[in-house]
């Protein structure tokens, strides 16, 4: 389990791939899957006069997508799901949430 403060100062580089299938429709609003694998690479900080040692953390996200096309230039959108934790061991995953807002150029 991680510290509560663990993403401020734990992992120093992120690294992911998303893969995502949205399906097409008439409307405005848009829905599909999407996966990912997320990978958190750990490091050393000194807290406290201590020495910690962070793990990296890697995760398999499995979400719901959904996209609302607000304008022919913005949409707002978000994947819902389930994080599986992948590494360390004692990682549970848990709660996936992907907001986001895409602007098309």
């Amino acid at each position: 389990m991680f510290r509560t403060n663990y993403w401020n100062e734990g992992p120093n580089f992120a690294l992911g791939l998303d893969v995502n299938y949205i399906f097409e429709s008439d409307s405005e609003l848009k829905y599909g899957l999407a996966a990912s694998y997320l990978t958190y690479f750990g490091k050393t900080v000194e807290d406290f006069g201590f020495e910690l040692d962070y793990d990296n953390a890697s995760f398999l996200p499995i979400a719901a997508a959904g996209r609302y096309r607000i304008s022919d230039k913005f949409t707002l959108g978000a994947d819902i799901g389930y994080a599986i934790g992948l590494s360390p061991s004692d990682n549970d995953g848990g709660f996936y949430y992907r907001p986001m807002v895409c602007h098309i150029l």
